[in-house]
This record gives structure tokens, sequence and C-alpha cells, in this order.
């Protein structure tokens, strides 16, 4: 069967496409980035823009291009920039209650509407450097570590049920 990918970029948030590129499917997600970039970059003619994607998007040369552009970016970091063991360094003072967690709250959507807490996390700084069109620039990241309320519920469940089977017997 054959493969394809649509690559689209939409303004949110009224999800108006800005571009839209359709590719064979047996290509790496990565690259595909930085191309769609630049057509909405001269579509609009402008930066200072906040680019949201998924953790495909955080491959460092994407992340360095949209920092040498004076852009933005949003996204996952996956095992490949973010490896289990510099997680876990980053999540034992929190487990050891000694790194102080802020909030998070979705914003109300009416007026009289409270805040509601969905999270809690806190973020840091790193310095970056990578090479960009053949020179070595240098960016800080500011990166979030955020829990998730109700997926913290959800793993919960399925280990409290595991630990009230094993304790009936």
């Amino acid at each position: 069967m054959p493969q394809l990918k649509i690559n689209m970029a939409v303004l949110d948030p009224l999800g108006m496409p800005l571009s839209l590129s359709i590719v064979s499917g047996e290509c790496a997600d990565d690259p595909l980035y930085v191309p769609e970039i630049r057509k909405v970059q001269a579509s609009l003619g402008e930066h200072g823009l906040l680019y949201i994607g998924d953790c495909k998007m955080a491959a460092l040369a994407t992340r360095a291009y949209l920092a040498a552009h004076n852009d933005y970016y949003l996204c996952p970091l996956p095992s490949v920039q973010m490896p289990i063991a510099a997680l876990r360094v980053l999540l034992e003072p929190v487990w050891a209650g000694t790194q102080v967690l802020d909030p998070v709250h979705r914003a109300p959507e009416a007026a009289l509407d409270k805040p509601e807490h969905i999270a809690n996390g806190y973020a840091y700084s790193v310095t970056l450097k990578a090479e960009h069109g053949g020179e070595s620039i240098e960016w800080q990241e500011q990166r979030l570590v955020v829990q998730s309320l109700k997926h913290a519920i959800a793993q919960k469940k399925p280990w409290m049920r595991d630990w009230k089977r094993q304790s009936k017997r």
C-alpha cells in the first residue's frame, strides 16, 4: 500500500491552514518541519512567532533553525533529547520534596468561572549550542517539567487495582 504524510501548518486558534505539503510516507518526520516553517515565515513575513509541534519537532536542528530566526517553539522532548536518566535527575528533587512545584491552571472559559488546577510543575533554563547555516549559534531554552493531575490519577488506577488484588491473597 502506498504511504504518504500530510504536513500542515495552521494558525491557532482559528485552525486556518497556512501551508500544506504532501510527501512520501517512507521518509523521516524530523526534516519535514523546517521546510514547512520556511513557508509560513515567507507567507507571514514576520518572526517572533510560536511554533507548536510534537516530539519530532524537538530535533535539535529544528530548534536551532527557529532560534536562529528569532522564533519560539513548544514541543515535548523525546527520550533522544531527554534520556530517562536525565529525567530522573530532574524528578528526584520533586520526589524528595525539595523542589517547589507551581500549580498550572486552565484559564476560565467565562468571566465568573474559577481557573481549573490541571497540573503541577516547574521550569528551568539551559543554554544550547548547535550549528546552523555553517555557523555556531547559542540560545537559552526554557524547559518545563509538568505532571498532569488527570494523567497521574489515570496511572494510579491500574496500579491500585493490582495492589488491592494482591493484598487480598
